[in-house]
């Protein structure tokens, strides 16, 4: 079933539908973009957009401040290359998603106030099995505002 992105983000799913869509039609090498739980990769570099942490607070008469958060999770797992190269590619792939959420626009095109990616942090992934490739990860934190309205 899929989510109908509004003109302005006010859950979760309106960002990880976004972040996702925008990775998946990018020039970035992403050989497979996942959503929320996915676990199954069936290629790399692959990316998975999770939902993070939802906030909604009062913040004036009649409105909410939501704050929305997202991580995301730059993996290789391409064992024909050391470690070094993997773990390299890696970081400099999540400094170029970094640049394309970004962008010039951290509005993400109107849909929020404002957002950034808050964090970015190497982290290697424990193999989920005996079989299961060694994936290096990078984890970015993205996190922004946006107001809605009582209803």
């Amino acid at each position: 079933m899929p989510i109908v992105v509004p003109d302005k983000f006010t859950r979760p799913e309106h960002l990880v539908e976004y972040l996702a869509d925008l990775l998946e039609n990018s020039m970035l090498p992403f050989s497979f973009v996942g959503r929320y739980e996915e676990t199954l990769y069936p290629s790399y570099p692959a990316v998975l957009v999770q939902p993070g942490n939802f906030q909604k607070d009062l913040h004036g008469t009649a409105t909410f401040l939501v704050t929305l958060r997202a991580t995301l999770f730059i993996m290789h797992a391409d064992l024909t290359q050391s470690k070094r190269t993997r773990s390299l590619e890696d970081c400099l792939l999540a400094t170029q998603t970094i640049q394309l959420i970004e962008g010039n626009d951290l509005t993400l095109g109107g849909h929020v106030i404002q957002g950034h990616v808050e964090s970015d942090v190497f982290a290697p992934l424990p193999p989920r099995s005996a079989q299961s490739p060694a994936v290096i990860s990078t984890r970015l934190q993205w996190q922004g505002i946006t107001e809605t309205r009582f209803k």
